[in-house]
């Protein structure tokens, strides 16, 4: 999903994240960004917990207020793996 990164890093530009899941209070992201020179390691940008109305604040970029997300499933409608076309 993309987000403003502002609320997280103080800083003005375009970032995506991976939303890992919710409850009633977090949205929980995976964020592809790591500070290493700030002592981050991956297993600090897993599964980030952010609060709900936080969350809904940065997920809009800019003035105009841009929403994007990329939505991957697979469910039961999906063919076997058999049926889908080669090539």
């Amino acid at each position: 999903m993309l987000i403003s990164s502002y609320r997280i890093y103080e800083e003005r530009f375009p970032h995506w994240v991976v939303v890992t899941g919710f409850d009633d209070h977090f949205v929980y992201v995976n964020d592809p960004y790591i500070d290493y020179k700030n002592g981050e390691t991956p297993s600090d940008s897993i599964n980030m917990p952010i609060q709900k109305s936080e969350f809904c604040r940065m997920a809009r970029y800019g003035r105009a207020g841009l929403q994007a997300v990329v939505l991957i499933t697979y469910g039961d409608d999906q063919p076997e793996r058999s049926e889908r076309p080669h090539g």
